[in-house]
């Protein structure tokens, strides 16, 4: 069950890594994912994880984002889930990785929708769950009838609905239910769902603000301003009057030396984007810390020179429109001197906020810095890689939900999902980047293709 992962059965993601408060630039502080505390379990390494877990995640892997997005909010409030494939041990089969996981669990959560519904993966699991007298806990995010065979496991169970929007309302109410099931449990204890079960809580009638809901005010905004000049232009010119230059000429651009703003002669459109850097940047872009002497536009490919950091320099951003989003960027980038880093990011209106996808000398890196803080990271090791499969790779993010879902493409892995994690406030803008936090080798990273849609 689970998400999508790579290669075989065995494979997975890596665990989530890493403590709080790191400094600037990942090379400061780790100079290895091994010296990482938390780090990936190689492959190839034959160590185990100790399984230490409160709920088991059942769920189809097409409903994986939905899955990702409980995880991220119940480990969030301390609470410890064990989910496929992330946390499959590698060399181990799967079959037996779910049936010790169960076990071991106090309680099953079921993702419960039509995917769900007929998969015989999902029916086996709550049979598992069952015969070891675990409390089973659906959370239905579509509105189906159980099958008979599911129907057998889950009749008496408290059922909690996510299926009006917002999500975040529904997980809330989750992490509240799984805590009280929880605390009627002894550390060994096996309470039924079915008694004594905390009240529902009817669907909001006002769904929540979307992500972003300022950004898009703000916009709407500076569209009637607009509309309403051109009216007073028109205005005057049927009325006979002058429309001088300084009536209908735009604001000037801001003379602050860290940004410059790209048009390349055409309009910025708030549309799908593709760009193949073949006929230049396209318009939409602003160049942050730019140093004009350190990247180029040539032969299909945007080449930035990787600089020293802090600053980070030569950031090319966009903004994010709101709502649900995807955001790809094909990359070739084989770095051979230490603490280096290019890929995508999310970032705020400072980049000093920002989630950074990035391959590095030391393999590929998840982070969120908040006021160049490192606060939460993912990181995976070379070795888990086939040789040279990064140059050429994709990195994305795919926005749903108020959640973000991290994600490294090649062609010996069609999708490898990293982790899936909540849209950080801050986030307003999407940008490419290359960097080191040690001395610069002269070194460059292409970017060959991005895409936001």
């Amino acid at each position: 069950m689970g998400g999508a992962h790579r290669g075989g059965a065995g494979d997975r993601p890596p665990v989530r890594s890493g403590p709080p408060g790191r400094p600037r630039g990942f090379g400061s502080c780790h100079p290895s994912v091994r010296g990482f505390v938390g780090a990936a379990v190689g492959r190839s390494s034959g160590q185990e994880r100790v399984m230490s877990h409160d709920v088991f995640v059942c769920h189809s892997s097409q409903d994986r984002t939905v899955a990702n997005a409980i995880v991220a909010r119940l480990e969030g409030r301390g609470i410890r889930c064990w989910i496929a494939p992330r946390d499959v041990v590698p060399g181990r089969e799967y079959a037996q990785s779910i049936i010790e996981a169960i076990s071991g669990s106090r309680l099953t959560v079921l993702v419960f929708s039509a995917h769900a519904n007929s998969s015989p993966h999902v029916r086996r699991e709550l049979e598992r769950t069952a015969s070891h007298g675990i409390p089973i806990l659906p959370f239905r995010v579509e509105d189906v009838v159980p099958a008979p065979s599911v129907e057998y496991f889950i009749s008496d169970a408290h059922w909690l609905d996510a299926m009006t929007p917002p999500l975040d309302q529904h997980l809330d109410h989750l992490v509240g239910t799984v805590r009280l099931l929880l605390d009627r449990q002894g550390p060994e204890g096996t309470a039924s769902v079915g008694t004594e079960a905390p009240p529902s809580v009817s669907p909001v009638v006002q769904p929540a603000a979307p992500q972003r809901s300022r950004s898009l005010l703000l916009y709407a905004v500076l569209a009637g301003v607009v509309l309403l000049a051109a009216a007073i232009v028109g205005l005057v010119v049927a009325l006979g009057g002058q429309a001088d230059d300084e009536v209908a000429t735009t604001p000037s651009q801001s003379t602050d030396s860290t940004t410059t703003s790209v048009s390349d002669g055409a309009e910025a459109g708030s549309g799908p984007v593709t760009v193949e850097f073949d006929e230049g940047l396209g318009a939409g872009w602003t160049w942050e810390n730019e140093d004009p002497d350190s990247w180029t536009v040539a032969d299909g490919a945007l080449r930035i020179e990787v600089l020293q950091s802090p600053p980070i320099r030569n950031v090319l951003v966009r903004d994010l429109p709101g709502g649900d989003a995807v955001v790809q960027t094909r990359i070739d980038f084989d770095p051979s001197t230490p603490r280096q880093a290019a890929g995508l990011a999310l970032v705020g209106d400072d980049l000093a906020d920002r989630v950074e996808l990035c391959w590095t000398t030391e393999g590929l890196f998840l982070h969120t810095y908040e006021d160049d803080v490192m606060v939460d990271g993912v990181e995976i090791a070379p070795d888990q890689f086939s040789d040279k499969e990064w140059v050429g790779a994709e990195l994305s993010f795919e926005i749903d939900s108020g959640f973000y879902t991290a994600r490294f493409q090649s062609d010996v892995t069609p999708d490898w999902q990293i982790n899936t994690a909540p849209v950080p406030d801050f986030v307003t803008r999407v940008g490419l980047l290359a960097y080191t936090t040690d001395e610069a080798g002269a070194e460059t990273a292409a970017f060959t293709r991005f895409v936001l849609q």
